[in-house]
């Protein structure tokens, strides 16, 4: 996990469908580096599974930067890379009508939420259009996980398609 908010938006998200996993944060690019010795840490702890998330931050084409990211992480056994097209902000834009309940306003569909490079830039201008104020990720994040539903941003973000099937909800 990269930062303190995709932490809580990952541990909301997963308790809404009733998973209790331990997130760790890494740091941003320095996921790369740091997991090795995390993924230790949680084997360890007594962790069955290590799965990395990180964005894919804006390379354009995602499969091949999937495939750099295994690659370089691959020396720790048992860990599964998954990650978020571009930035786990994108799930948030999948339910409109979720996002409309954070911000007591409706909001219309987002088409492609995986197509933003910048999906924080998106979700200011929602934010901006209707509240008047910017997006801040530390404290709207969460809230607007905490009204997603799984089933429509499964369907509208393949990418947390497969981080939910490698997590094995069905």
């Amino acid at each position: 996990m990269e930062g303190p908010s995709d932490k809580l938006v990952l541990e909301t998200l997963l308790t809404n469908v009733g998973i209790k996993l331990l997130v760790r944060i890494a740091g941003g690019s320095k996921i790369l580096t740091t997991s090795v010795w995390i993924a230790s840490h949680l084997y360890d702890d007594g962790a069955d599974n290590v799965i990395v998330l990180k964005d894919s931050d804006c390379h354009a084409d995602t499969a091949a930067y999937q495939r750099e990211v295994t690659t370089r992480l691959g020396n720790i056994k048992g860990v599964t890379v998954c990650l978020a097209v571009h930035a786990i902000e994108s799930w948030l834009m999948a339910d409109e009508e979720a996002l409309g309940k954070y911000l007591g306003a409706p909001v219309k569909e987002i088409p492609n939420p995986e197509k933003y490079c910048l999906p924080d830039d998106e979700l200011n201008d929602v934010f901006r259009r209707i509240k008047g104020r910017s997006y801040l990720k530390r404290s709207d994040a969460s809230g607007i996980a905490s009204y997603l539903r799984i089933e429509r941003v499964r369907q509208r973000c393949p990418s947390f398609a497969n981080f939910i099937q490698t997590l094995g909800v069905p």
